[in-house]
């Protein structure tokens, strides 16, 4: 009977890991986030929830950054500060959940990118939407402008039109103005 190796090297992003480590830690982020999708909680305590396993995966021995269940944190997280930033009154509370919502969205673009390839990352409706949910933030920096060409890119190409259709837009622009909304979607 052959083993797998204790330390094992992600195809992904080329991350060094302790197998057994990181099956525990997948499974921990798991459990979290399958608890935290059951859950309502404001934005806030979200954040504190979910940050310590987002820390996690900068360890010597964590679970592989580029696999799925970690961009999910990430992505969860970062719709979490999205949310945190809607609701905020303070400037600088509102700027600080921008950048780590840009930060986050950004980690699980390009990863989620990198997991399914080029072409394929644009069939997957979640991969739109949260590209949508990033272009519409209102946030104007160097990078976007590369982001919006990919997702009118991608909707010309699967769509036939520049913008997502109406029943898979679930983001929208958010434009209710409401704090609340599902962080795990988008």
């Amino acid at each position: 009977e052959t083993k797998a190796p204790k330390t094992q090297i992600c195809k992904a992003c080329g991350a060094e890991f302790d197998a057994e480590m990181s099956r525990q830690r997948l499974g921990e982020i798991r459990s979290m986030l399958q608890c935290m999708a059951q859950i309502e909680a404001e934005p806030e305590d979200m954040v504190n929830i979910l940050q310590p396993l987002a820390e996690e995966l900068e360890d010597q021995n964590p679970a592989p950054p580029g696999h799925y269940s970690s961009l999910f944190l990430m992505n969860s997280l970062a719709n979490c500060h999205y949310f945190l930033y809607r609701c905020s009154e303070e400037e600088e509370e509102k700027q600080h959940a921008m950048e780590s919502f840009l930060f986050l969205k950004k980690i699980f673009l390009d990863g989620y990118s990198k997991l399914q390839g080029p072409l394929l990352n644009g069939q997957e409706p979640g991969y739109l939407q949260s590209l949508q949910r990033l272009v519409e933030s209102g946030c104007e920096d160097d990078l976007m402008e590369g982001y919006r060409a990919e997702l009118r890119e991608l909707c010309t190409l699967l769509f036939g039109q520049p913008t997502l259709p109406e029943k898979l837009a679930v983001c929208g622009s958010d434009a209710s103005g409401s704090c609340s909304g599902n962080y795990f979607l988008c």
